[in-house]
């Protein structure tokens, strides 16, 4: 798979001019790329516009199904309420003592974080597979490919590039 930016110029008005240069595979998987981002994204934004559609989901709003109970989390007061229909009044949850579970909320860039970890360890994985079968080894480097295209996307450029030829070196031996 190559991916090659071969021209590069910014523009004075903020934006850039480039040309990559691709072969088939490499531009048969990014189309592939973008044909599912497209539709994904086509798809959650479609729900908006149906004769249906709820306006935008409240964060602070949870409903749990099984026991039938509305939750709703008010900020100024930190805490969770939820609503007795008997009482016909919205009541602070006391927290359990024996909860295990943590909640707490990402930034974008905290996300980003997570996904790029995982992305390297993904690649790390494709290089360390002991498979055996052909069809195997052809998947096992399609992922490689599609880890390096990532990284490059969600890193720096330079990062990244560093990253991907330190684990060449370590693994194309």
């Amino acid at each position: 798979m190559k991916i090659e930016l071969s021209q590069y110029r910014e523009n004075e008005d903020g934006s850039a001019d480039f040309h990559v240069d691709m072969d088939k595979e490499s531009t048969h998987s990014l189309i592939n790329f973008a044909l599912v981002t497209l539709l994904a994204k086509a798809a959650k934004e479609g729900t908006l516009y149906t004769p249906d559609a709820e306006e935008e989901e409240d964060v602070n709003y949870f409903y749990d199904e099984d026991e039938d109970i509305e939750y709703y989390y008010v900020e100024d007061d930190d805490a969770w309420y939820y609503y007795d229909e008997d009482e016909d009044d919205w009541f602070i949850v006391e927290e359990e003592e024996s909860d295990n579970e943590v909640w707490f909320s990402l930034k974008p860039e905290q996300i980003d974080a997570f996904f790029v970890d995982e992305l390297k360890s993904c690649l790390i994985r494709s290089y360390t597979n002991n498979v055996f079968f052909q069809e195997d080894i052809d998947n096992s480097i399609h992922v490689r490919n599609a880890c390096k295209t990532l990284l490059r996307h969600y890193m720096i450029p330079s990062e990244a590039d560093d990253y991907l030829d330190k684990v060449a070196a370590t693994y194309e031996c």
